[in-house]
């Protein structure tokens, strides 16, 4: 393994904008690897790079400030990736970016709802935070409040240590806090670290492609009239919008999640003082 190839990697990515970097060591994604296999063969390691969110912009009232400051974190995680993966290929390894947007896997048994690799499980693995309730990582520094990108190289970098007892460390971090669960818009999360990925998808893309295969279905079922009404409709013009801009985000779980109050240091919900042991007093 080469350390001091690792440490050039890390600054350097932190030195593009990256708020946190690690390194996994491949071939502990078993879930993903034959997604790795495939995008990379011969790959060694997984280069993780978070980058934080505004505090401010995800308690906004206003959904086009945090769909701002959303699109901006993943564009610059994913800057920060391709980068990083042009620094390793100018030391004549290969190494690719994970793609983070469209298109994506849209076949029978992933149907859009299934990412080429498992960034959340690497950064626990390599040490950057663990999961939460939400599902979501939960740093020390940023708590839930960061987007993930990774490289895929078969450089031989030494890789950083986590944990691999997720439930343990889980319980640890959130105790019995289950804010983010009770406010899920979609009754998504389960309170475990898993995800109804089906609730999740009808409420993130409520304007995608089933409401748009419905919407078809009415116009063609439907008198000059009613045609007339569903074209000029509420429906019609956010599926413009989400034609345009892409799906809107959702940010509930990471808005409301009392550790650490987005302002570094991770504790338990408990030892902040924001909830009580009722789990109403968080404001």
């Amino acid at each position: 393994m080469s350390g001091g190839l690792s440490e050039r990697v890390k600054r350097f990515a932190l030195e593009c904008g990256a708020d946190l970097v690690g390194i996994c060591d491949s071939s502990m994604l078993r879930e993903s690897s034959s997604e790795l296999d495939r995008i990379l063969p011969g790959h060694r390691a997984v280069v993780v790079i978070a980058v934080r969110h505004s505090m401010a912009a995800l308690r906004s009232a206003d959904v086009r400030v945090k769909q701002l400051d959303t699109v901006y974190a993943y564009r610059l995680a994913g800057d920060v990736a391709c980068r990083v993966a042009r620094m390793l290929e100018a030391e004549s390894y290969a190494a690719v970016p994970i793609p983070l947007a469209l298109p994506i896997d849209m076949s029978d048994g992933k149907k859009g709802m299934i990412g080429d690799v498992d960034l959340r499980r690497a950064a626990v693995l390599c040490g950057l935070g663990v999961y939460g309730r939400s599902g979501l990582l939960v740093t020390r520094q940023f708590d839930p409040r960061v987007r993930l990108s990774g490289v895929i190289t078969d450089a031989p970098l030494e890789p950083d240590k986590g944990t691999t007892d997720f439930r343990r460390a889980m319980e640890e971090v959130c105790g019995s806090c289950s804010l983010c669960v009770r406010a899920c818009p979609a009754s998504a999360l389960r309170g475990d670290g898993t995800v109804d990925k089906k609730r999740c998808s009808r409420h993130l893309f409520q304007y995608g492609l089933r409401r748009v295969i419905k919407l078809l279905a009415e116009l063609f079922d439907s008198d000059p009239e009613t045609r007339s009404r569903i074209i000029g409709s509420y429906d019609v013009r956010e599926i413009w919008q989400t034609l345009i801009v892409g799906n809107y985000y959702c940010w509930e779980c990471q808005a409301v999640c009392p550790i650490g109050s987005g302002r570094g240091g991770l504790k338990s919900p408990r030892a902040t003082g924001y909830i009580g042991d009722d789990e109403t007093s968080y404001r």
